[in-house]
């Protein structure tokens, strides 16, 4: 028996190494039984027979890929005991140092990925149109002659009052001396809001000013009293 027929009878792999790869990946078993003396011979052999390299330049690393497999298969497999690390001061420092720039970074990240709509203008700017043959000498020629327009006074009307004083005050005399007796200042008001009730309470004051009638008070806040002192001019009574 030849040395090529050993091998082939060994390996039943004829010499290709694609298909022999082929058949370890499929069936990793086949890689116990492999003679790896002839496969390291034959991939020497093609290397120095074959003229262009490139076609073999693939098959060297699928040898070392069936040596390994064989090497799992044959030898004894340890799982590397895992490594008990007691964190020290610097390494916690360098963990918190970590975080904090992995914050960082996707805080800046964050920033970056907002986006802000541009303000559409409702009102667009209008474009400024140059006035045909208008030039400098011109608008300077035409100076002289322009005039500006005075704005026009505005109207000034003076309302008359609607409501004198003087009648006001005539009228609250007059209901003094109709009533006869003294009259509480809000008996004298005629509309009850605020303007008639202001106008109202000046006339009194003008009243009493002149000393037509006497006011009266018990403590503030309370009722004011309206005396009468003397009747009206030209009465009968």
């Amino acid at each position: 028996m030849t040395e090529q027929t050993a091998n082939q009878e060994n390996t039943d792999w004829e010499g290709d190494l694609q298909l022999l790869a082929s058949k370890v990946r499929r069936r990793p078993v086949i890689a116990r039984e492999l003679r790896l003396f002839y496969l390291v011979r034959f991939l020497a052999k093609r290397w120095r027979i074959v003229r262009d390299l490139q076609l073999v330049s693939e098959e060297a690393p699928v040898t070392a890929w069936i040596i390994r497999r064989k090497s799992d298969l044959v030898l004894p497999q340890k799982d590397p005991e895992p490594e008990s690390e007691v964190p020290t001061a610097e390494s916690r420092r360098e963990d918190v140092f970590v975080r904090q720039a992995t914050e960082a970074l996707q805080g800046l990240w964050a920033m970056a990925q907002d986006t802000y709509a541009r303000p559409v203008t409702e009102h667009p700017a209008s474009r400024y149109r140059p006035v045909k043959g208008a030039d400098p000498e011109k608008l300077a020629a035409a100076w002289p002659k322009l005039r500006v327009k005075s704005a026009a006074v505005p109207q000034r009307v003076v309302k008359a009052e609607s409501n004198p004083l003087d009648e006001r005050i005539s009228r609250v005399l007059h209901r003094l001396h109709d009533y006869g007796r003294p009259l509480t200042f809000d008996m004298t008001v005629e509309h009850k809001n605020p303007a008639d009730i202001g106008n109202t309470f000046l006339a009194v004051v003008h009243l009493w000013h002149q000393e037509a009638v006497e006011l009266n008070q018990e403590k503030p806040y309370d009722a004011i009293w309206i005396v009468l002192k003397a009747p009206l001019m030209g009465d009968d009574g």
